[in-house]
């Protein structure tokens, strides 16, 4: 009998928003962050502005509106200037993100939040098991290889190659017999911050790992297959042994739907005979999504830095 696919209610999530924001009148970068944070705080999300920190946010508070002088906003006309913001959520359950994210992602579409092929959105995972499990962060890595390109495709072109998330090496079997948080330790010490599959967070007292892969959204819907995604294959790679693979698997339709059936987004009678309908949605968000940008691909020869042109100055780069 199959498996049932259902959301992880206790797994912790964190979000962060990358985009841009024009300036008006006098008013400075603190100044617009100020503007969004007391917005928000009036619309029932208790937010806090300051500058880019890597600190938990006070107690009671959901959101911080930071500067990110990383973002590279449109210069399309002289005399005009932005603001580099990045939202970033508190420690949140699912509950809690989808009634803080939602809305909170709305109301910076609203005031003019702007996104574009230097912005990005990075999705946080907790990932307790290290501590009981620690040989189930082989089985994680080795379904995030087995399957990377397809979800590269996934996100914007621009992202395929970006320094900010560039891919796992190319190296099968890379954490075989790393069945100790020690021998983790010595085995993932050679990756930075920087690779898609954030690592350097999982050996600590709050153990998490960060996927930076995303091009920047401010649409809820994007963000919550994204997530229903990444939340689908940690309990995956938990439940069952993944196994490494020679090289990962090249992109296609084919490898998009084993990708979904695998790890519980499609109901299968031999995997996951029952899915939830909240999965099978993020499913088809995810499906419209890869048929985009790899239709693109295939009637279309410009490369990853002109298609990004084309997302120029608009609210949404996908």
């Amino acid at each position: 009998m199959g498996l049932v696919s259902s959301l992880n209610r206790t797994r912790k999530i964190g979000s962060e928003f990358e985009g841009y924001i024009i300036l008006t009148g006098a008013g400075d970068a603190r100044s617009a962050q100020d503007s969004l944070a007391h917005a928000l705080s009036e619309n029932g999300i208790r937010a806090i502005a300051r500058g880019y920190s890597k600190d938990p946010l006070p107690p009671g508070v959901k959101v911080a509106v930071e500067y990110d002088s990383s973002i590279v906003p449109e210069q399309l006309y002289r005399g005009i200037r932005w603001a580099q913001i990045e939202v970033k959520t508190a420690i949140l359950t699912l509950d809690e993100w989808e009634t803080i994210v939602p809305p909170m992602l709305n109301l910076l579409r609203y005031a003019g939040l702007r996104v574009n092929h230097s912005t990005g959105h990075h999705l946080t995972l907790s990932f307790d098991e290290v501590n009981d499990q620690p040989q189930k962060v082989r089985s994680l890595y080795n379904l995030y290889h087995r399957h990377q390109d397809t979800l590269f495709h996934l996100c914007s072109p621009s992202r395929r190659s970006n320094s900010y998330c560039r891919p796992l090496p190319n190296e099968s079997k890379l954490l075989h017999g790393a069945n100790s948080r020690r021998e983790l330790r010595r085995r993932l010490g050679r990756f930075d911050r920087f690779h898609f599959l954030n690592t350097t967070n999982l050996l600590t007292d709050s153990p998490r790992i960060e996927v930076r892969c995303h091009q920047g959204t401010i649409d809820p819907a994007k963000a919550r297959a994204w997530m229903h995604l990444h939340m689908a294959m940690f309990d995956h790679a938990i439940r069952r042994n993944c196994q490494a693979a020679p090289a990962p698997l090249p992109a296609s339709r084919k490898a998009f739907d084993s990708l979904m059936t695998t790890i519980g987004l499609k109901p299968n009678t031999r995997v996951y005979a029952q899915v939830d309908p909240a999965l099978r949605a993020s499913a088809r968000v995810l499906l419209k999504t890869f048929k985009k940008f790899n239709a693109a691909e295939s009637t279309d020869a410009k490369s990853a830095s002109s298609a990004d042109t084309e997302f120029v100055g608009v609210t949404e780069e996908n």
